[in-house]
């Protein structure tokens, strides 16, 4: 799987995997985030079937003071969402998600990724 956002921590448990994206600096753009959410989820649902939850933390890191700080969160569980979920995922242009795909992938937002990425836009 290509993934433009680094993997920081892989755990597997019965059928859940557990996956932490790493966000460094500021030259990641919201789209590339959603694009790779989207192919963790393609490859778990439709490519392997013993996969049943994707528990996925997008965290930044800062290379200063090496701490980690939670951008988003998404718990996404086999059949609880439409097949077009993962595509509208992939495509989508805007930093503020939509409520569905916030309901299919139980999506969290942070505050502070609220304002890398959504007011940004904004001004």
């Amino acid at each position: 799987m290509h993934l433009t956002t680094p993997i920081a921590r892989v755990e597997w448990k019965q059928s859940i995997l557990k996956l932490d994206l790493k966000v460094i600096g500021t030259g990641t753009s919201h789209s590339e985030i959603y694009a790779n959410m989207a192919a963790v989820a393609e490859l778990s649902f439709r490519s392997l079937d013993n996969v049943e939850q994707v528990l996925l933390r997008v965290m930044a890191e800062d290379e200063w003071l090496h701490k980690q700080h939670l951008l988003l969160a998404a718990d996404i569980r086999r059949n609880e969402w439409p097949l077009e979920a993962i595509d509208a995922l992939r495509n989508w242009n805007s930093p503020a998600l939509s409520g569905e795909l916030k309901a299919w992938f139980h999506i969290m937002e942070t505050e502070l990724w609220r304002k890398q990425f959504e007011m940004l836009n904004q001004g």
